[in-house]
């Protein structure tokens, strides 16, 4: 089975670089001002270990009302998904472990009735639980960056990240079926590269102004 990292595309409200949402507990000025105190922007160790799940009335603050974005990553711990993306997911076997929708508002806190999204966090897996080594190639002084990745031929998720990864490097990854699933519901804001001879960005190519490519 083939895979494939995904990377952003631009397209009509979905430009690249940067997805204009924000998820918040409430519309108050505290929540908005230190949203990124929550759980799922700074993440499990500020909170025991252990993200909770999603509150079912999070807000989905909108920069544009225009934003269309069916697939896209909010913080290092979730991401946010259209209806489209949410409705496909349960016919294939993925890492997402809690999907919870949202109330979508513009920046002033009006709702904007005609948009449907959802905020999803996914399982912990590591490196070493998929990828097979002697297809993997590592790069940077000690290692810690990945030049390019092979997957162990008896794993079988169709959508999944890995947290012990950098996030500039990549983030989602599918399989051939999801991808192809995808492609025929016509996903916005999404590209598709396959993970076979690919050369995923070292550190220096992330730090520069223009880049190869960027991740969901």
């Amino acid at each position: 089975m083939g895979f494939y990292f995904l990377i952003q595309k631009e397209g009509v409200g979905c430009p690249v670089g940067g997805n204009g949402f924000i998820l918040l507990r409430d519309l108050s000025r505290e929540s908005r001002e230190h949203y990124g105190l929550s759980p799922w922007y700074a993440g499990p160790k500020r909170f025991g270990g252990k993200l909770s799940p999603f509150a079912s009335d999070l807000i989905l603050m909108m920069d544009d009302s225009d934003r269309c974005y069916d697939l896209t990553r909010g913080s290092r711990y979730f991401y946010i998904m259209s209806r489209k993306v949410r409705d496909i997911l349960p016919e294939f076997n993925t890492g997402f472990i809690d999907v919870s929708p949202v109330r979508c508002v513009n920046v002033s806190g009006e709702e904007v009735c005609d948009r449907n999204y959802f905020v999803g966090s996914t399982k912990r897996i590591g490196v070493d639980d998929v990828c097979n080594p002697m297809l993997t190639r590592r790069g940077g002084k000690y290692g810690g960056s990945i030049l390019n990745i092979g997957f162990k031929d008896d794993f079988d998720l169709d959508l999944f990240d890995l947290y012990d990864t950098s996030g500039v490097e990549f983030s989602l990854v599918a399989s051939e079926r999801l991808m192809l699933a995808f492609v025929a519901a016509g996903v916005k804001g999404v590209d598709f590269c396959p993970v076979d001879g690919f050369k995923l960005k070292t550190p220096d190519e992330s730090k520069m102004l223009k880049q190869r490519y960027l991740p969901v």
